[in-house]
């Protein structure tokens, strides 16, 4: 079982990323690079104010690449616990950016920006679990791992 368990969750895991950075760069499900561009820049804010992040045009496109490649790259196990570290970092920084639930005054928004920050929590945790153990046995970096 554990011969499985480990790679069929680091590909679960990684369609999340590949369908939506698909979504953003190639344009699917009624979005496009340029609908995420725009929905993302009023968003890029330092934390806690309302200034805008340095470049937000370009802080957006990398996400949406990096968002599919990272998840093409843990899908097929390449680098695994890199990637999963990568995805870690922005699923982490767009929580925090995106899903900023602490600084809406409103009961509602409040607690929906909530579960979406405890989901993105527990996308976290599955890509801690890719760090500590790995992308398993069925994985570019299995094949090329030494006998124990």
């Amino acid at each position: 079982m554990q011969f499985f368990a480990l790679p069929l969750a680091r590909m679960l895991l990684s369609l999340l990323f590949i369908v939506t950075g698909y979504a953003k760069v190639a344009g699917f499900g009624g979005q496009n690079m340029q609908g995420w561009i725009n929905y993302a820049k009023p968003r890029l804010l330092i934390p806690g104010t309302t200034d805008s992040l340095p470049n937000p045009e370009l802080l957006a496109q990398i996400a949406a690449y990096g968002e599919l490649v990272g998840g093409i790259m843990l899908f097929i196990g390449i680098l695994s616990r890199v990637t999963a570290f990568g995805l870690l970092a922005f699923t982490i920084v767009a929580s925090v950016l995106g899903h900023a639930f602490w600084m809406i005054a409103d009961v509602g928004p409040s607690f929906l920006q909530l579960q979406q920050f405890l989901k993105n929590m527990g996308i976290v945790g599955g890509l801690l679990v890719i760090i500590g153990a790995g992308g398993g046995a069925i994985s570019i970096d299995g094949m090329f791992r030494r006998p124990q």
